[in-house]
């Protein structure tokens, strides 16, 4: 029989799990119309469900999310993890209009302006981070420091010492963390690193690349 401590490190064990799974397996998934667990037409999911779920047993595992920014890509992401058997607990807005409508559709979960007033809250387990792009890395590295596992919209820092600064907090602090970089993690941009990297294509001397932005991102601020 196993006593309080033991059921709250498999608690903690399975949390852990479970974001990873979620985070992970969104580089996959995430932007793209396909499901990672069978490849089929799907929607923007950033992990499936079955995933998660085979790393819980009960409903009382689920993982507790918190939401940093739910405009934008962060309205998006509120769609995408509600696929991963989690539970919606927090959302953190400095727009009230936005934040009034992401509390509604999710009755019981609670509202902030203030992130770190959020990130205090003991049920808290993981963030998913839709800020503006400065503000990701000082979010990231506050969620982490009180053991926060971390969903990050790309760009993850300004600066390559501030992505050495998280990866060693994400370290030090055991938490599970994942970039919102999809298109990086498309198989078809897997194979074309190894072909790069074995030398297959040769010395790669000119490379074309377009964008079709915007997309409907743009402009944006608060009224």
């Amino acid at each position: 029989m196993s006593g309080p401590s033991d059921r709250s490190s498999r608690r903690r064990f399975l949390q852990g799990s479970i974001s990873a799974a979620a985070l992970v397996a969104s580089a996959g998934c995430a932007g793209t119309r396909r499901t990672p667990a069978s490849g089929s037409p799907g929607s923007n999911c950033p992990v499936s469900a079955s995933i998660v779920k085979s790393a819980t047993t009960s409903p009382a595992e689920k993982l507790n999310l918190a939401f940093i920014g739910v405009g934008g890509k962060g309205a998006s992401a509120l769609q995408q993890f509600g696929d991963t058997n989690s539970n919606y607990v927090a959302f953190c807005d400095i727009d009230s209009n936005l934040l009034g409508k992401a509390a509604a559709a999710h009755q019981g979960a609670r509202a902030y302006i203030d992130f770190r007033k959020m990130l205090e809250q003991k049920d808290v387990d993981a963030i998913v981070i839709s800020t503006p792009d400065h503000t990701h890395a000082v979010i990231a590295m506050a969620a982490m420091q009180l053991g926060k596992h971390v969903y990050c919209e790309k760009p993850l820092t300004h600066n390559i010492h501030e992505a050495r600064v998280l990866t060693e907090a994400a370290r030090k602090y055991k938490v599970a963390t994942q970039m919102g970089n999809n298109g990086h993690a498309r198989p078809g941009l897997r194979q074309l690193v190894d072909w790069v990297r074995s030398g297959l294509i040769g010395s790669v001397r000119e490379v074309h690349v377009w964008s079709d932005r915007p997309t409907g991102w743009w402009p944006q601020g608060v009224p």
